[in-house]
């Protein structure tokens, strides 16, 4: 803040306030966000972006499209050439922050597509990146997600070498996530009993992050079990009940409707043991379905990468013999290639044109969301502790009808359907919630479920209306 007191008092010079101005604003949002007010943050950077001027606002919108794209309405192949052109654009501009979550979105993609070695590859530019930013760091995070894709590859001796460095690591495990993480990962690939108890230690005291309590309470059933507890079983099998709802179909949820069971038969009656093995049943039946459907998938986007790369490679070899081409015959063919670069020039202007119009687009939603926000008068509280408490005093009618239609339903999930009722998207609720899109997508399927409604439906006409009810 400092260095930009000083930059306003030598730049701010007659003719070039605008320039000087949009990166003040640029640089005060980024440090607005970084110190975990994002709402602040992206409403200065909103505001750099109308100020800016040339290339300065065509950075700043780019930044802002990152910001608000959701993986979910673009192809496979549309989303991979998308990011390859962000980290070629933020690479080219020396953005070694956004260069990094360029490629971290491109290594998870890897990792969803089952293409590990590619995983890898993106993991050191990941590292390159970090360590232009914070040195420390790099070597931390580096182990972390490289341990992650060990762990993909079958390679648990080593991912648990490399967490077992990270929990060695005082300062990484001061943070509770890290702390919580790297003990459940231990004891997930390695069978640590004591990292699995310091987890559950940290999420007692500071609370559950990163949404790992379910997998605590299974593994801690799961040791009970394997003593023959059954006071303990019976009780890590009743607290996994209670959160069974929140979780989503997949290995997890089946896991753990076997474990209640078990915990039935050892502890409970002969009707509570059947009625358990029943639900395990029926969701051991709907995995093996989710399975295929996750393996199809899977193969899709590996495919759609491949020929994706091939596309690049083809064209890059293309444009290689056109330029020798062109040196070897640039006399003869002035006029034709007069005529390419004009035949160019339009298809990149109604390029221009496309991009110009979504910038627009956006900047028109931008100002709709901020207006409704400011009706409300909760523009300075979204993101905060106070949003709920805030909201249910602004909106007392919406609280109290949301617990009729689900009584047990969580202030977490009441959060979250105030962000959908005044209009917040995936990515926007993700970085206030501090979680990726996946997890906010995930938390929307369980809140569907607690209310009852259809699994894709939208849930935004429904408790919008609530508001207003």
């Amino acid at each position: 803040m400092a260095l930009m007191r000083r930059y306003r008092r030598v730049a701010m010079t007659p003719g070039d306030s605008r320039e000087a101005e949009s990166r003040l604003l640029y640089w005060h949002g980024r440090i607005e966000i970084r110190s975990n007010r994002k709402t602040e943050g992206q409403a200065l950077l909103d505001s750099a972006y109308n100020v800016a001027t040339g290339a300065t606002r065509e950075y700043i919108g780019r930044l802002l499209e990152w910001r608000r794209e959701e993986r979910a309405d673009y192809s496979a192949q549309e989303w991979y050439s998308r990011k390859l052109s962000q980290a070629e654009y933020f690479k080219g501009r020396n953005d070694w922050q956004m260069l990094y979550n360029v490629n971290r979105e491109l290594m998870e993609l890897m990792r969803d597509a089952g293409l590990h070695e590619r995983a890898l590859y993106y993991l050191g530019l990941i590292t390159d990146c970090n360590r232009r930013i914070d040195p420390v760091m790099a070597e931390l995070d580096d182990k972390m997600n490289r341990a992650a894709i060990l762990s993909d590859m079958g390679r648990d001796r080593e991912a648990v070498g490399l967490l077992r460095e990270l929990r060695a690591d005082t300062g990484y495990m001061r943070e509770p996530v890290n702390c919580q993480l790297v003990n459940l990962n231990i004891h997930n690939l390695a069978g640590d009993s004591a990292a699995l108890h310091a987890a559950y230690r940290s999420i007692s005291r500071y609370g559950d992050r990163a949404d790992l309590l379910p997998k605590v309470y299974f593994y801690m059933g799961e040791e009970a079990l394997a003593r023959q507890d059954c006071f303990w079983a019976r009780r890590w099998s009743d607290s996994l009940a209670k959160v069974l709802p929140e979780l989503g179909p997949g290995e997890l949820r089946v896991k753990s409707l076997k474990g209640i069971a078990r915990a039935r038969e050892m502890c409970g009656t002969l009707a509570e043991s059947e009625a358990a093995y029943r639900a395990y049943a029926l969701a051991a039946d709907s995995l093996n379905v989710l399975l295929r459907s996750d393996n199809v998938a899977g193969m899709e986007l590996a495919r759609a990468i491949d020929e994706t790369d091939r596309n690049i490679e083809a064209e890059k070899k293309k444009t290689r013999m056109m330029l020798w081409l062109a040196a070897g015959l640039a006399g003869v063919c002035a006029l034709a290639g007069l005529l390419l670069v004009r035949r160019w020039w339009l298809k990149t202007g109604e390029a221009r044109k496309e991009v110009e119009s979504m910038r627009e687009e956006t900047e028109r939603r931008r100002i709709a969301l901020q207006l409704d926000a400011d009706r409300r008068g909760l523009p300075t509280e979204i993101g905060t502790d106070n949003f709920l408490t805030l909201f249910s005093k602004q909106y007392p009618l919406f609280i109290s009808r949301l617990r009729e239609m689900s009584p047990r339903i969580s202030d977490t999930a009441l959060r979250l359907a105030g962000y959908i009722a005044i209009g917040l998207s995936t990515k926007e609720i993700a970085e206030l919630m501090n979680v990726r899109p996946e997890s906010v997508r995930q938390a929307k399927w369980r809140l569907r479920k607690t209310l009852g409604r259809d699994s894709e439906e939208d849930l935004f006409p429904l408790l919008s209306s609530l508001l207003h009810s």
